[in-house]
């Protein structure tokens, strides 16, 4: 018994070391194997290329030259996709050789389950019309170690409309950027609107950050700038997440916006390399308290973190941050540009009289700003200079002023009065507009034109005299005065431009004799205008310039005109009467088009004018009597569209 025992525990012993051995055996011979090359399941050329896919969802490019762009339109075969996009779902891994130069439109659009991509050193430049990686969704890394590329996207335009292109647009889940330690410069628009990158290092390599380099990356809250950086670019860093900042001394030039809408921000130092800062650079930056300039910078200074000039003769920018009261010191000329833009927070500043210019866009957005007296010394207004202070109750400009910039008081609807001083040239377009408050307007003497859309939507204006010195009233100047209904336009006035009174509650309207010309929709809409006097200069009035004038009664075209132009008087159905001079030629497409009221009219010409198409369209002309020179009433009964007309007789 004993004997079987010891015989049964051998046999089992010998199974345990045999197994022990096939299994060694298996073991070495598994990694001893080589590892399976992976399948290749298509391949092809693209452009001067070779492209590959394995079936592990790796896409590999490689040799010398240019992807082509592809996503565009063929009439026959529809949209000319990359010859890879049928397995743009199943990319895992793209592999991009060097010696590829360049990734030409929607290369790899929509391969969603791509989440790394590598740009190696050779590529310098990108298609520049549909985003290479657009609708890569599931992107998370980009290892980015072009050494030279110029761009990566642009401005361009789409069906009509301005459109911003960028490589990686689309992708806002990309959340890490790696900027490889040869890299020279980030192109324009690189990374533009990656909102999901959180931190980005530029290596020592770098010396140029573009044009909207990494603007709307709203997610980005920290970027060390490598210290060989000179340039950073218009709009680099606009509208991101930045909250804080060390510019490097390397930094010669801040471009325009460069910062512009980091409100995160709260202090920035400007180092002594920096010799310019563009405007608006640091525009909308609502945060931010104070800024302050090296001691040791030749071109800047500061003083209360407000940042000046170096001879401290402009202000350079006032921290969007602050609060509350703010005396310019007497040292400054110039109030720069855009350089109170945004300070919500400010409440009163006074202007010295060593000031004589404010420059465009300097008090924009101060919308707790109550008043403002501009001094004596100030000698322009410059574009947009209080555009939107919307709590502007009180203006005092002072009598140097010359010229006055576009849109200077755009939106200043708290406004009530408004006094033009004698000294004022020039105003630009739009200067007024929508200064919904207005209703007192006094414009100086030497004011030389009223520019497009001055007092355009200024709804409570209701009386205004031009003054002697105006040439030309421009573009929409009055439309939508819903109020204005009283208006002198002096005999020094040559052309009413196109929409000038449109939409006003003008009773009355007396065009002097200097006028030479009206334009289009001159008084259109006016829905209270019942009495117009056109002067005897007039050569041409525009189409539908009183279209829509429903309570005038009359109108007389004087003789120089030569045509009556398309839809003139269009919907003028109160229109009773209307004399035609004798030099008219031509009636235009609907020119009296509905004046159902149109019961006489007296036509100056001895050869009947040509009619064209609806020019008299529901006008009765049973009963309506046309006057025409005697001896013409045997040509007009027989001229096509006249003859239409059941009373035809002599003016007497």
């Amino acid at each position: 018994m004993n004997r079987f025992k010891q015989l049964a525990e051998v046999a089992r012993f010998m199974i345990v070391v045999l197994f022990a051995t096939l299994v060694l055996v298996s073991c070495d011979k598994k990694v001893n194997e080589p590892e399976r090359e992976p399948v290749v399941v298509e391949s092809g050329m693209t452009g001067n290329l070779i492209w590959k896919i394995t079936d592990e969802g790796t896409l590999i490019i490689s040799g010398t030259g240019e992807i082509p762009g592809y996503g565009y339109w063929e009439s026959v075969e529809g949209i000319h996709w990359a010859p890879w996009y049928e397995y743009r779902s199943s990319i895992t891994a793209l592999v991009i050789e060097n010696g590829v130069t360049s990734l030409g439109d929607c290369a790899f659009q929509d391969c969603s389950s791509l989440t790394e991509v590598t740009i190696p050193n050779s590529v310098t430049s990108f298609g520049d019309y549909c985003a290479a990686f657009s609708g890569c969704t599931g992107l998370t890394t980009v290892n980015f170690n072009a050494v030279n590329c110029t761009a990566m996207g642009g401005i361009g335009r789409r069906v009509g409309t301005s459109y911003v292109y960028s490589v990686f647009e689309n992708c806002s889940n990309i959340t890490t950027v790696n900027i490889g330690s040869e890299v020279k410069r980030i192109p324009d628009f690189a990374f533009y609107g990656c909102s999901g990158l959180s931190e980005v290092i530029i290596s020592n390599s770098v010396d140029y950050i573009g044009d909207y380099a990494f603007y709307g990356c709203n997610g980005l809250t920290e970027v060390t700038i490598g210290n060989s950086v000179t340039s950073i670019g218009d709009w680099a860093f606009g509208s991101s997440g930045l909250t804080e900042l060390a510019i490097p001394n390397s930094v010669e030039s801040i471009g325009n916006y460069a910062f512009y809408g980091c409100n995160g921000l709260t202090e920035l130092t400007i180092p002594n390399s920096v010799t310019a800062i563009r405007d608006g650079a640091f525009l909308d930056c609502s945060g931010i308290m104070s800024i302050n300039a090296d001691a040791a910078n030749n071109a800047f200074s500061s003083d209360n973190g407000v940042l000046f000039d170096k001879a401290k003769t402009t202000l350079v920018k006032y921290p969007a941050g602050k609060t509350g009261v703010y005396t310019i010191p007497n040292s400054v000329e110039t109030v720069g540009n855009s350089a109170f833009a945004g300070c919500s927070g400010l409440t009163s500043v006074t202007i010295p009289n060593s000031v004589t210019a404010i420059k465009d866009g300097a008090f924009g957005s101060c919308s707790s700003l109550s008043s403002i007296t501009i001094p004596n010394s100030v000698k322009s207004i410059g574009n947009n200079a209080f555009y939107l202070c919307n709590g502007l109750t009180e203006l005092t400009i002072g009598n140097s002023v010359v010229s006055i910039g576009n849109r200077a008081f755009q939106n200043c609807n708290g406004l009530t009065e408004v006094t033009i001083p004698n000294s004022v040239i020039s105003m630009g377009n739009i200067t007024f507009y929508n200064c919904s408050g207005i209703k007192s307007v006094t414009i100086g003497n030497s004011v030389d034109s009223i520019g497009g859309s001055v007092f355009a939507d200024c709804i409570s204006i209701t009386s205004i005299t031009i003054p002697n010195s105006v040439k030309s009233i421009g573009f929409g100047a009055f439309s939508d005065c819903i109020s204005l209904n009283s208006i002198t336009i002096p005999n020094s006035v040559t052309s009413i431009e196109s929409f000038a009174f449109s939409r006003t509650g003008l009773t009355s309207i007396t065009i002097p004799n200097s006028v030479t010309s009206t334009g289009m929709h001159a008084f259109a809409d006016c829905s209270s205008l019942t009495s117009i006097t056109i002067g005897n200069s007039v050569t041409y009035i525009g189409n539908g310039a009183f279209q829509n004038c429903i309570r005038l009664t009359s109108a007389t075209i004087p003789n120089l005109v030569t045509f009556i132009d398309n839809l003139t008087f269009f919907g003028c159905s109160g229109l009773k009467s209307v004399t035609i001079g004798n030099s008219v030629k031509i009636i235009r497409f609907r020119a009296f088009y509905d004046c159902v009221d149109l019961t006489e009219i007296f036509n100056q010409s001895i050869t009947p004018q040509e009619i064209e198409n609806e020019a008299f369209y529901n006008v009765n002309k049973t009963i309506c009597t046309l006057h025409v020179p005697a001896a013409s009433i045997a040509a007009y009964k027989t001229a096509t569209g006249w003859k239409d007309f059941g009373n035809i007789v002599a003016i007497e």
